[in-house]
């Protein structure tokens, strides 16, 4: 799969957003290779635990550790490729003692509706039929031509990587998570 850099977007913008988030060390799949084969769905859930970490929400991040807080989140996800994770990643929350709405993406304005929320967006992507990967979505931006979706994508520790929708790389669904509450 490719992504597209900041740097390389070029295009003028008629519509963003970007949530807003501190200078966060994200995970990234090859921090936990030593344990987890086809992980991109423990790396992103493990992602998203840290982005709400980082609003308040410091259970999420067990003992302030990147590996223990994916050790954890991957005791309920397992290896890939896995398409269904909402159930597991309620589980996950709940055992940090957090309530979460999910919602199902399936477009670009459910996306961009979410992230105007200020909600982080899970996304599965395909590049071939047994080729996937899941990402976390926190912004998007849209040109005359294009629409893109900002990501975490678990291969760097950056936030400044972009899925362009309807590239080559297809969008198959996302998931807008929401906590609810403290339990």
């Amino acid at each position: 799969m490719k992504f597209i850099d900041k740097k390389d977007l070029k295009e003028n913008i008629f519509s963003h957003k970007f949530m807003d988030f501190p200078n966060i060390s994200w995970a990234t799949s090859s921090k936990f290779s030593d344990r987890a084969k086809n992980h991109c769905a423990a790396t992103a859930v493990t992602n998203l635990s840290i982005f709400y970490a980082n609003k308040g929400y410091k259970n999420l991040f067990v003992d302030g550790d990147i590996y223990k807080t994916f050790m954890s989140v991957y005791s309920y996800i397992g290896n890939g490729p896995r398409i269904i994770i909402a159930n597991d990643i309620k589980k996950i929350f709940k055992k940090r003692g957090y309530d979460i709405d999910i919602l199902y993406c399936r477009k670009f304005e459910d996306i961009k509706n979410s992230i105007d929320k200020n909600r982080p967006v899970l996304l599965l992507l395909a590049d071939k039929l047994f080729s996937w990967h899941w990402v976390m979505g926190l912004g998007y931006y849209e040109s005359d031509n294009n629409k893109y979706v900002r990501i975490v994508d678990g291969w760097n520790n950056s936030s400044d990587k972009f899925y362009k929708f309807n590239g080559e790389t297809k969008f198959l669904y996302g998931l807008s998570v929401n906590i609810k509450k403290e339990k």
